[in-house]
């Protein structure tokens, strides 16, 4: 595996995660102990550069246990990594954050987040430090919900992630059940391994395009074949795929 799809491997973990992050505070997801597995044991967890919210996954866990119960979103404008060695990498990102008041009006600011991420053997992403300071209010006027947009741009990124790390037998994770399993795996597991293009409608469906690669007697032929996805959500880490029906 190169580099150049070693980095982008690294970069699905860290979008999944973050995708992640922004979700668990805007409705019904996983458990608790699910989304502690995002952090490091010595995660922390800081604003504006200086008042430590939470230092440790117990501390963490507190923090997110008592958190007020509000109707928030969370957009991801931009997110840039630095690769510090083969093991951590800093992270920029800008978050458009908006927040409905109890009296009705509504809130919100520009959001950067300074975040230090650690790669497993596998390249599994997890944070080790989340800093998030407001530098300006939200120009936006009109509140937009991000719960099912980070729902699904988690789902994309993780089923990327496994993928380009030929990772197939872990897609089992993001079957609904071992139907779907089976049928995934009847055009997936060997094919994806050559092209593969992930694009999501305006009716939020996930549409694969697979390029297969057919061997024939007068060479190799090349060929598209499309796939659409239908999600449930389970209120587990991630989406599941309920649904294949070919193009």
């Amino acid at each position: 595996m190169n580099d150049e799809v070693t980095a982008q491997i690294k970069e699905h973990a860290v979008r999944t995660i973050a995708h992640r992050w922004f979700a668990f505070f805007e409705g019904d997801v996983n458990d608790m102990e699910s989304h502690l597995k995002i952090f490091e044991k010595d995660i922390k967890l800081i604003h504006a550069g200086r008042y430590l919210l939470a230092d440790g996954l117990d501390s963490i866990k507190l923090w997110l246990e008592n958190l007020p119960q509000e109707t928030g979103s969370h957009f991801i404008k931009s997110l840039d990594l630095k690769h510090l060695d083969d093991k951590t990498a800093e992270g920029t990102m800008k978050i458009a954050y908006q927040i409905v008041n109890p009296d009705e009006t509504l809130s919100g600011a520009i959001i950067e987040y300074k975040v230090i991420v650690v790669f497993d053997n596998y390249n599994e992403a997890t944070f080790r430090i989340i800093q998030k300071t407001p530098i300006h209010p939200n120009p936006s006027t009109t509140y937009k919900d991000s719960f099912k947009d980070n729902r699904l741009k988690a789902f994309v990124n993780r089923l990327l992630f496994l993928v380009k790390g030929f990772q197939y037998q872990n897609i089992y994770e993001l079957c609904l059940d071992e139907s779907i399993w089976k049928e995934w795996n009847t055009f997936a597991y060997e094919t994806l391994k050559n092209n593969l293009t992930i694009s999501v409608d305006e009716m939020n469906r996930v549409n694969l395009t697979v390029g297969l690669t057919v061997r024939g007697t007068n060479g190799d032929l090349t060929e598209e074949k499309k796939i659409n996805i239908s999600l449930q959500d389970t209120a587990e880490s991630y989406l599941k795929i309920s649904a294949l029906d070919t193009v």
